[in-house]
């Protein structure tokens, strides 16, 4: 069964729910005016940021809060989703607390759709009312506040299928051909596998593909920006998953040729918000990338047609694609199988500029010569 449907079904979804969450938080805005977010709300579908203190939130709190102390709160924003992808609710001791979190927020361009002022009994008793739970036994553990990017998100389980498929196809070839000259050594498809996450930012994408991929696989998150890095590592830390994220200090623009990783198998190389056209074509072609390997990407597209000229950056036409210019790189005669193949929006400075969300795996080819099909 080919995964396109499906996946242009999850990518349908996404753009409709990204377009809902930006009208609830201009609805939600255009309620409060200057004041602060509405009080208690149906339970989000976005994050809710526990700004107490830690001993506050340790001795009691909502299921599912995430706690990030507002004295702490400016400089870990590069934990929360982007802007624009996941609405946030706030919980704070009282209504200052509450108020100075929001003002941080929603200047930054976060969207908050509910509070909850921790001070007031009714308004905490009024949680279970609208489907909050408080916590069974606090003991001050918090649920992540990052999550990767949307398209990572919702493709990341049916682009793995895909990739199993083609992996476990590449491994039967393997042992076919073992088994027909012995003491020759194969390729194989066994070892380490590893994910790339280049232009990897301060690390949310990085650390979430860490977290679902689990054990046996390592994500080099990949970018210029030691600062970024820095908090790369501490929210793999924080994370708990240290231990299968390591960072490299590596500027892509410059060095695009990629050494270094071939100590284990690259089996997915993400991006996202950034482009190096050379290093997309060197990906396409290069053998590091096994059958298999996964190919997803999602950034800016050239102006929208009628317009001279995107109303936010990357405004060099070298950092944003052509339409249709990935799905003519990793096509079927270079042996990849386009998953994904859609057109967007990502919002930059506010603003909303066209974007590309491809995905694609490397086919394998079974003992014939026939290109694998997907499931």
């Amino acid at each position: 069964m080919a995964p396109r449907p499906r996946v242009a079904l999850l990518l349908s979804t996404l753009w409709r729910g990204t377009l809902l969450a930006l009208a609830r938080g201009a609805a939600a805005a255009a309620h409060v005016g200057a004041s602060c977010a509405p009080r208690i709300a149906p339970p989000p579908g976005g994050i809710l940021v526990d700004v107490r203190a830690a001993a506050a939130f340790s001795a009691r709190h909502l299921r599912g809060a995430s706690s990030i102390p507002l004295a702490e709160l400016e400089a870990r924003l590069f934990e929360l989703p982007a802007p624009s992808e996941d609405a946030l609710a706030l919980c704070g001791a009282d209504a200052t607390e509450v108020r100075a979190a929001y003002e941080l927020l929603a200047a930054r361009g976060w969207s908050v759709n509910a509070t909850v002022d921790a001070s007031d009994e009714g308004e905490w008793r009024a949680c279970a009312d609208a489907g909050w739970r408080e916590a069974a036994a606090p003991d001050g553990a918090s649920a992540p506040s990052w999550r990767p990017n949307l398209f990572l998100r919702r493709l990341l389980p049916d682009a793995l299928a895909a990739a199993r498929a083609a992996e476990e196809l590449a491994r039967c070839v393997a042992d076919d051909a073992a088994a027909a000259a012995p003491g020759v050594a194969g390729g194989g498809v066994g070892g380490a596998r590893i994910a790339l996450d280049l232009g990897a930012g301060n690390g949310r994408d990085a650390v979430g593909l860490a977290d679902a991929l689990g054990e046996g696989w390592e994500v080099h998150a990949v970018d210029n920006h030691l600062g970024a890095l820095a908090r790369c590592a501490a929210l793999a830390a924080r994370a708990g998953v240290s231990a299968r994220v390591r960072t490299d200090a590596r500027d892509l623009r410059r060095a695009a040729p990629v050494v270094g990783w071939t100590d284990g198998r690259v089996r997915l190389a993400h991006g996202s918000r950034f482009l190096v056209k050379p290093l997309l074509a060197m990906l396409r072609d290069d053998v590091l990338l096994e059958p298999g390997a996964l190919f997803v990407w999602s950034t800016f597209l050239e102006p929208a047609d009628g317009e001279d000229e995107n109303r936010a950056p990357p405004f060099r036409p070298s950092r944003r694609l052509r339409r249709g210019e990935l799905a003519s790189l990793f096509c079927a005669a270079r042996g990849w199988r386009v998953l994904a193949d859609d057109e967007g929006e990502l919002v930059t400075r506010g603003e909303r500029v066209p974007a590309a969300f491809f995905a694609a795996v490397r086919a394998a080819r079974d003992t014939r010569g026939e290109e694998a099909s997907a499931p």
